[in-house]
């Protein structure tokens, strides 16, 4: 036995069955239901068994099958609506038959079906199947399939600034209502209401279709370029006539509800402040380049004068490395130019690093000649209290003894090797706060203060055997 209504086996336009037999007992189900009278599948077999129609039981269930699969009739069985798979058990058990209520499904008139048609036509750009129920399922699946695109555009469109929210919204409220629509009857009703919002929701979604499909990669680069990119560089950007003007151009696009026309011109618009940029940040990080390569050099030449030894060498010169390293990842000019700024303080600390090493190598010598000092001391003195030869002559034996002292030998003069000299680093600026605390000269005074005070700091280091680099 079949478990599908379905599966009965007979053609609705077969002709064994009479079409006049069908008409009657959807006129029974009709006036139960306009009555308020609840019909039972039961009901119809007892009302068609008996005189004057007198049909077997079997034929009366296809006539009420081929009415469900017509969508003429629906089942319900303890106020619980039951689909055609399952209504075949119910409908061929007598016990089972008698619970299943028959209701009658309201069927759109034929001017109704016409203007649903072409509605439907103007919505999804193709013809609407002739019957009520086919027209029903596909459009409900056509609008279940964009309501699932129109929450995947949600979702991006949630991550940034994106055109089409607002009509992505309404679009997903709209067609919700049509989708959870049971009925055919209500669906038509619904869907012809709605009539002109699915017009106008059907011309913005072929733009944000195709915006969310096919150009949304290229507005995150929009998005980045207005945001990132150029927002970085904008003040120097904004000096190039050309530049300027392209900027405007994006941001205006950027900032439009519906830019879907003007997507085309965004890349060579990029393109166009792109080139700009890269110059000005060439020649920012070529500038850059220099200044920490002239540091650099400072540095191993104070390396080589301070015999500085390779470990510490590299303590020395390897933050200053790796900031010209860094340089070529940097695409911002105040990221640059703030890199260049870092180098001063490097340098200075590579500075710091070689003084203490010259400071312990002037403390060892230090100690190194105070040793020297006393072990010369400490020698002369033996010398004067423990004569290494003596002279005598044997008077009892008359004779002569040669002398037994040996040559004194003379130190060799020591070789002065030159103590390397400490960078020391003044600031300018300091030497006039001290002089001055207004920080300004606005006379002739102020300039000889200022000169005397800078001169008498200058003369104190050179004489402390230091460089002087000025900041």
């Amino acid at each position: 036995m079949a478990d599908d209504i379905g599966q009965i086996g007979l053609d609705l336009q077969g002709q064994e069955v009479n079409p006049h037999a069908i008409l009657e007992v959807e006129k029974f189900i009709s006036l139960g239901d306009d009555a308020g009278r609840p019909i039972t599948a039961e009901d119809i077999v007892k009302r068609f068994s008996k005189r004057p129609f007198g049909w077997n039981d079997e034929e009366i269930v296809l006539i009420i099958s081929r009415l469900a699969l017509a969508n003429k009739i629906c089942f319900q069985s303890r106020q619980q609506d039951v689909s055609l798979k399952n209504a075949y058990d119910n409908l061929m058990q007598v016990r089972k038959r008698a619970e299943l209520r028959v209701r009658r499904i309201k069927q759109q008139s034929e001017a109704n079906l016409k203007r649903a048609a072409k509605l439907f036509k103007d919505v999804f750009q193709k013809n609407a199947p002739e019957s009520e129920k086919e027209l029903f399922n596909v459009a409900q699946s056509n609008f279940a399939n964009i309501k699932s695109k129109l929450d995947a555009f949600a979702n991006k469109a949630s991550t940034g600034h994106y055109p089409g929210v607002s009509e992505i919204e309404s679009g997903r409220v709209l067609l919700a209502g049509l989708i959870e629509t049971q009925s055919s009857f209500q669906f038509i009703e619904q869907f012809l209401a709605s009539e002109n919002d699915l017009l106008d929701f059907e011309e913005d979604y072929q733009d944000i279709e195709d915006f969310y499909e096919t150009q949304f990669a290229t507005w995150q680069k929009l998005h980045r370029a207005i945001t990132i990119d150029f927002d970085r560089n904008r003040t120097a950007l904004e000096k190039d006539s050309d530049a300027l003007a392209a900027l405007q151009k994006l941001e205006n696009i950027y900032n439009k509800p519906r830019p879907y026309r003007e997507i085309k011109d965004i890349e060579p618009l990029i393109e166009s402040v792109s080139k700009v940029n890269d110059q000005l940040l060439q020649d920012k990080r070529a500038h850059a380049k220099l200044r920490i390569e002239h540091r650099i050099e400072q540095v191993q030449k104070q390396i080589t004068a301070a015999h500085v030894p390779s470990e510490l060498s590299n303590r020395a010169l390897r933050p200053l490395q790796l900031a010209l390293q860094r340089l070529d990842g940097l695409s911002g000019i105040a990221e640059i130019l703030q890199e260049q700024a870092d180098s001063i303080n490097l340098e200075e600390d590579a500075y710091d690093l070689i003084n203490k090493h010259i400071e312990a190598q002037q403390a060892l010598a230090a100690k190194q000649a105070k040793e020297a000092v006393a072990a010369a001391t400490n020698a002369a003195a033996d010398s004067s209290t423990n004569p290494s030869s003596t002279s005598t002559s044997d008077t009892s034996k008359g004779g002569y003894e040669p002398s037994t002292t040996e040559p004194q030998q003379v130190a060799e003069p020591a070789v002065n090797t030159p103590i390397p000299k400490k960078i020391v680093s003044i600031d300018t600026a300091s030497i006039i706060r001290d002089v001055n605390a207004t920080g300004v000269i606005e006379t002739e005074q102020d300039i000889d203060v200022y000169l005397a005070a800078l001169k008498e700091k200058l003369t104190s280091l050179v004489n402390s055997n230091n460089k002087v680099r000025i900041r």
